[in-house]
């Protein structure tokens, strides 16, 4: 079995399965990704390149999963509302694959602060956040959208 993050890359072999030998009736067979949630994208492709025992190889037609998470990736902000010069807690409900990432966005729509998630508690250096309304973004690899929540900070 082989899989591909994309058509900008080339295709590695991910595992075997053992054929059942030569035969004249059809076989099934089961082979499963246990690495998927960890490759950070939710299109993958994959292929079969069957070799037989004579060593030539076939290779069966493209086919396209759309992967999707089954983590809960609840995203919870506190205090909130808080209070200007307070510090920030983030808690994670179950950390996505490696690669994501916390974005905290001002009303206007830029990037005030980012930084890798890498575990289901931080902090977040934003005691400098004046009066007003943000939003609070979990994102896995590719940049797509987990999770988010509003925070609103209040003056004193």
């Amino acid at each position: 079995m082989e899989r591909s993050l994309g058509p900008e890359t080339g295709f590695t072999t991910i595992g075997q399965v053992r054929g059942a030998g030569t035969s004249t009736r059809g076989a099934n067979y089961l082979f499963r990704d246990e690495n998927a949630a960890r490759q950070g994208r939710t299109l993958l492709y994959y292929r079969l390149r069957q070799v037989d025992q004579d060593g030539s190889e076939h290779l069966s037609p493209v086919v396209v999963i759309t992967w999707k998470s089954q983590f809960t990736a609840a995203l919870q902000v506190y205090p909130n509302p808080a209070e200007e010069a307070q510090r920030i807690n983030v808690r994670i409900g179950t950390m996505p694959a490696e690669g994501a990432r916390i974005q905290v966005y001002g009303n206007l729509g830029s990037v005030i602060w980012q930084g890798p998630a890498t575990s289901q508690a931080l902090e977040l250096p934003l005691s400098t956040l004046s009066k007003g309304l943000y939003h609070v973004v979990l994102t896995d690899a590719a940049g797509q959208r987990l999770s988010s929540q509003r925070l609103v900070v209040t003056g004193r």
